[in-house]
């Protein structure tokens, strides 16, 4: 990816949560399951005792209905509820630029990593109030560290930089285990890019540089799984959720700079590519239509269907990986970048975005480019640094949001269903991080 130089120049069907590995079904029309995404973003019922709440209601007209028609209008009033401020405020204010962070899995702990090396953690519990808990120094840094990750208990922090290490934390200020460094790869020496815990938390997953992929377990520190599965370098990995919000032990996604996306399934890995890192792997399918190279994966935290990404194209698609591409039939050319020379380090973007998403979907026979995504948002700037994108806490909004970083200093929020803006906030500086849980959300 282009990340390298960065550093260096400073800058419901059955869903896909199962035992079986997964299978293609292209049968569906982009209508069909848009039907079906809007019919997934279902939201909690659980009753609020606050003040606020209680005014709402009285403004909404409750009075007097069955537990059931206050229900369906509670879920319909919090699917209204979008950042109503175009000026943020500030959760931390810090001296460095932050590049990342994460919520743990209960929305009680952030992460974030910053310009200057360090991993800081916050204890979140209290919404209105954040404490300090600890900061890790990045060791052997190879110009500043590129994600990080926490382990699905909350209890370790993972965090890589551009080089063949991966470090490991403790998140806790009394939790005096030593940090464990795990060396990926003996026969190549990665840039790693991106970094995730799976689901059990015994292992990481990893995107790196060149195209490569890596599993490697935690407790022998050994790789599992090396291979090539993009022509270029993963800026993104991510893992795709079960029906019940899990994560999938098996299913993973990469984002790469060859424009694609692919969906991978361990269980067809195989065997004797398993520990070779010089071999080249297909995917389980692949989502196509970015026309750059794509930035961010994130999976819809509550369905283990849908997916958003962010490209270099200037686009946040959204995609349903029911729909994905054979990925033995993905075009050469649907792996090339529409403008080769474009550097979206210092560069404006040379294209329109929106024309470029209408020509993306013309016949491929005629000349267009493959595209198998649901929707298409564009407005924001993917410029000067990796943006991250995510959707809308499942909890509040019933993950129906989409919601991005940019290079304009604004945080952009789409109606998924509608494909409208609904809010812009103003942070002043690129906004690239974006992560939520449990009804959080953060941008930094």
């Amino acid at each position: 990816m282009d990340a390298a130089e960065e550093g260096r120049s400073l800058s419901q069907t059955a869903p896909l949560y199962t035992d079986t590995p997964l299978s293609l079904n292209t049968e569906r029309t982009k209508e069909e399951l848009l039907d079906r995404f809007a019919g997934d973003s279902n939201l909690p019922s659980k009753p609020s005792s606050s003040l606020d709440f209680l005014f709402k209601r009285r403004m909404m007209g409750i009075r007097g209905e069955t537990h059931e028609a206050t229900k369906r209008r509670r879920r319909e009033y919090a699917q209204l509820e979008v950042p109503n401020s175009r000026i943020a405020h500030p959760a931390i204010r810090l001296s460095h630029r932050i590049y990342g962070g994460q919520f743990s899995s209960d929305g009680n702990l952030y992460c974030c990593y910053c310009q200057d090396g360090s991993v800081r953690l916050f204890d979140t519990s209290d919404i209105c109030e954040w404490k300090f808990v600890r900061t890790e120094r990045a060791q052997q840094l190879h110009w500043t560290i590129t994600d990080c990750s926490l382990s699905p208990d909350g209890q370790s922090v993972a965090y890589t930089s551009i080089g063949p290490y991966v470090w490991l934390h403790p998140t806790r200020a009394d939790d005096h285990r030593p940090q464990r460094t795990f060396f990926i790869s003996e026969s190549i020496h990665p840039a790693l890019w991106s970094v995730r815990f799976s689901a059990d938390g015994t292992k990481f997953v990893l995107g790196a540089s060149d195209g490569y992929c890596f599993v490697h377990d935690i407790e022998t520190d050994k790789t599992l799984y090396a291979f090539r599965g993009h022509m270029r370098d993963v800026n993104s990995v991510e893992l795709l959720t079960g029906s019940q919000g899990q994560y999938d032990q098996n299913v993973f996604l990469t984002g790469a700079d060859d424009c694609t996306i692919c969906v991978w399934d361990m269980r067809t890995i195989s065997a004797t590519q398993r520990v070779r890192s010089n071999a080249a792997e297909k995917p389980s399918g692949a989502l196509l239509g970015h026309s750059d190279g794509v930035t961010c994966v994130r999976a819809k935290g509550d369905d283990g269907r849908f997916v958003c990404s962010n490209g270099k194209d200037q686009t946040l698609r959204l995609w349903d990986v029911r729909a994905m591409w054979a990925a033995g039939h993905v075009p050469a050319r649907a792996r090339q970048p529409r403008h080769h020379s474009f550097d979206y380090r210092w560069e404006t973007y040379p294209g329109d975005p929106v024309q470029e998403a209408r020509e993306g979907k013309s016949k491929f026979a005629h000349g267009g480019r493959i595209d198998c995504s649901l929707r298409t948002f564009t407005g924001h700037h993917v410029l000067k640094t990796l943006i991250r994108c995510n959707f809308s806490p499942a909890e509040s909004t019933g993950g129906r949001f989409l919601y991005t970083g940019s290079a304009d200093g604004a945080v952009w929020v789409w109606d998924s269903l509608s494909g409208e803006v609904v809010s812009r906030s103003f942070h002043g500086n690129p906004t690239r991080s974006s992560h939520s849980a449990r009804g959080r959300a953060m941008v930094g």
